[in-house]
């Protein structure tokens, strides 16, 4: 066993290397008029989660409600989508060390820019008190289930 406790040592470094070209800035801007996410315009977009996802890791969960998440965002990698009620952050620290507290928290879904037909990778995100966002990768398997619990769409136009 301890072999592999060694093993994953360079292997999770590698992949916090790899990641870093897509981390979030954590400093987003106002979407520009041009901005893009794949084909669309970023402002014309809304990001679709069908269902409540649990992202839970380390003895902690955040819950992402369902609903549309409106563009609020952009920094030169990607959007960041604001969740359409507060996400709530359960168990250690979201939820004061206990696992029946939670607390609620501003934040949403970076998603990073793509040139394919589904996005990929994204980010959950907390807007902090200064107004920085602090975004982790999305833990489970929630970028590979683009189309079945959420998408990026066109947002319908408002009367």
């Amino acid at each position: 066993m301890k072999r592999m406790h060694w093993l994953c040592v360079p292997l999770c470094a590698l992949s916090v290397m790899l990641s870093a070209c897509a981390t979030p800035s954590g400093h987003p801007v106002a979407i520009a008029e041009d901005s893009r996410i794949g084909v669309e315009r970023a402002l014309d977009t809304r990001l679709v989660l069908k269902e409540t996802y649990i992202a839970g890791v380390g003895g902690s969960e955040d819950l992402l409600p369902y609903g549309e998440y409106a563009p609020e965002g952009e920094d030169e990698g990607g959007i960041y989508y604001k969740a359409p009620i507060p996400l709530k952050k359960r168990g250690l620290l979201g939820g004061l060390l206990s696992f029946k507290r939670s607390s609620l928290v501003d934040g949403g879904i970076y998603v990073p820019r793509y040139t394919k037909k589904n996005p990929h990778d994204p980010w959950l995100y907390f807007r902090e008190s200064d107004g920085c966002m602090r975004a982790y990768p999305i833990p489970g398997s929630f970028s590979h289930s683009y189309g079945k619990w959420w998408s990026i769409e066109t947002r319908k136009n408002q009367p």
